[in-house]
This record gives structure tokens, sequence and C-alpha cells, in this order.
């Protein structure tokens, strides 16, 4: 190889490393090129989504603005408040749901009241949120109503005579203290006083009493009792209980024993009640008509025979309104005021015989 040769093997090899190199460096810049439009672009982008979003943020900044001056406006005229409503009325209006609440549960539901066993709420309110305009607050007036729409349940003690009620008390130890007070008293009467518990949804219908008017009519009511039991003992000839007198509004016009010259030449049997004619005439205990006739000196008469010996003879009748054999109870009308057989007036001969002999009948009755 000569050295023309080398030379242009030299030339060539260094311009094909120059055109490699010049390739490269275009290659280069153009990449730089490229990448300048790319962060141009993305630049741009990122400028308008800014915008946008500046944009965005200050309409929610104006719409909170302005929600917030109407809100302020709306609840400087309007009260946010709760209709309290029942069977779908509006009784009244709350503020606060859990207040009222409250004051349900501790002014009606857990209400101190003598006598209450419990309460509860006929219908239970429902509450609804509402906006109105100077509405007012009435709490008071809701609970007064729901008040009177409840039901309490009350308990008290009924003091029974003979199986009769005849007054309330408030608690047992009252009632104890009563029955066991005016059994002493009336020991002697042995009246069968007890207690019983009685419920109600009105305590005014029971006529709640304190001790000492209880103690007082139930007492009253005994010595009525004591009494009654007193006039039936003085009443009662030989276990016969001579309940009613034979006539009312009388005049005693004679009595037992008495003597009277031109009417009789013996003591008079029984006495006389005097009384217009027609007059009912009583039996005076229940029994068996024995005698119902005309009778010699008696006029018309009934003798009606009541056990034990005992018997009652009503004479000198104006009519008759019993058989003989027929069986009467006591108070039965049996016959009228008259004026026959031995009589100088209208007058009813009241007799009372014990195994045949008269005594007097005011000792038992007319007294």
């Amino acid at each position: 190889m000569n050295n023309n040769d080398t030379k242009d093997s030299l030339k060539s090899f260094k311009n094909s490393r120059k055109q490699d190199f010049l390739n490269k460096k275009k290659k280069i810049k153009t990449n730089r090129l490229s990448g300048n439009k790319s962060s141009n672009f993305e630049g741009e982008k990122n400028k308008v989504l800014g915008d946008i979003l500046k944009r965005i943020f200050y309409a929610l900044v104006i719409m909170i603005i302005v929600t917030s001056l109407m809100t302020s406006v709306t609840f400087a005229k309007y009260k946010p408040v709760y209709a309290v409503k029942v069977n779908d009325e509006i009784i009244g209006y709350v503020q606060d749901i859990q207040e009222i609440k409250n004051k349900i549960e501790n002014e009606i539901i857990n209400k101190q009241e003598e006598c209450a066993v419990f309460t509860t709420l006929d219908v239970e309110p429902e509450y609804e949120f509402c906006l109105m305009e100077s509405t007012e607050i009435n709490e008071d007036s809701v609970i007064k109503k729901l008040d009177e729409s409840s039901t309490t349940l009350y308990k008290v003690y009924a003091i029974l005579l003979n199986g009769e009620e005849k007054v309330f008390v408030k608690t047992w130890e009252e009632a104890e203290e009563v029955v066991n007070s005016l059994k002493e008293t009336y020991s002697e009467l042995n009246p069968e006083i007890t207690v019983v518990e009685k419920y109600t949804e009105n305590i005014k219908e029971m006529d709640v009493n304190n001790l000492m008017d209880a103690m007082t009519y139930v007492d009253n009511e005994l010595r009525s009792l004591e009494e009654a039991r007193k006039r039936r003992e003085a009443s009662t000839v030989n276990g016969v209980y001579l309940e009613y007198t034979p006539v009312v509004n009388y005049h005693l016009s004679s009595r037992y024993g008495i003597y009277e010259s031109g009417i009789r030449d013996h003591a008079h049997s029984g006495i006389d009640l005097a009384a217009s004619e027609g007059t009912d005439i009583r039996a005076s205990a229940a029994g068996t008509v024995t005698i119902s006739r005309y009778y010699g000196g008696y006029g018309n008469l009934v003798v009606i025979d009541h056990g034990n010996g005992v018997e009652t003879y009503y004479g000198h009748c104006s009519k008759l309104y019993v058989s003989e054999g027929e069986y009467v109870e006591a108070g039965t009308v049996i016959a009228a005021v008259g004026s026959t057989g031995n009589s100088t007036g209208a007058h009813c001969h009241f007799e009372v015989r014990i195994n045949g002999s008269t005594v007097n009948p005011q000792n038992y009755i007319c007294n």
C-alpha cells in the first residue's frame, strides 16, 4: 500500500466519524426541540386548569357567602322549632325535643301524686321540625294538654262494713287503724269490718277521706247499727222481732191494762192505735194467719202466729186483706183501720200474747 492510499483511508475514516458526530448532534438538538415543545404544552395545560380551579373556588366562596347571608336573613326572621302533634293535631311548639321529653317524664309519667300507681300517655306525641315566624314557644301549655290526655291509675283502700263499702282512705296503715280501733270500741256488736284495695282512674269518684273523717264516718255507721241492735233486742219477744208498728201516723188512745168504765169491764189487754178509717194495718212480724174474720167484741180480727208461742192481734178492722192459713212477711198490709165490734171510734186494737198470756205491747213497739 502506497502513501496515497493510506491518506485516502484516513481521510475517509475522519469524514465518517465527523458525519456520525454531526448526526448525533442533530439528533440531540431535535430531541431538545421536541422536549421544549412538550414542556410548553404541559405548562399551558396546567395554567388553564389552574384558572378553572380558581374560578370554581371563587364560585364556591360566593355561594357560601350568599348561602350564609340567606341563612342569616332566614333565621333572623324565622325560628327553628318543633311542632308537637297528637293525633295529627298541633298542640303547641317547643324548641328542644329532649327537654320536652324530660318534662313529660318528670311532670306527667313520674309525677308525685297521692295514691297514684302509674301514669301513661293516651297517645304518644310526634315532633315535626319547622321554621315559624314569631312563633310562641309554649312548653307549659304542651305539658298541660298532654297531662289532660293522660291516664293515671290510683289505688285506695275501701273500708267495708258487713260487706258494704263505706269509706275510702289513702293507705293500708290508715285503714288498719280505723278497723282495729272501731272493732275494739264496738266489740259487743262484733262488726264485720274489712279492708280491700280499690283501683280507679277517677280518684274524685272515690271521695277519699283523711284518717279522722274516715274514723268518724264508720263510727257513726256503727253507732247506728248499735242503736238498731238495741232496738231489735227491745222489740224482740221470746225470740220474735216485732219489726213494724201496725199503724203509722197513729194516736195512742188507750194504754195496756187500763180500766175504762162504760167501755169494758176488765183491764185493757192491748193498746189502741187511733187513725183514720181505712188506714193500712201492717203485720208486726212474719208469721201464719190463724184468724181472719169477725170475732165478737174484737169485730173484724186478724191473728198471726209468729212461732215460739208469740201471737199478735189486730182488732176492729174495717177490712180484712188476708186469709186464714196464709203466711205473711213482716210489714205486709193485712187489714184496714175501722171501728167494728166493741169500739167507740176508728182505731186498731193491737195485742201481743206469749203462750196465750197478754203482755204490754209498748215494751216492744210504740216506745
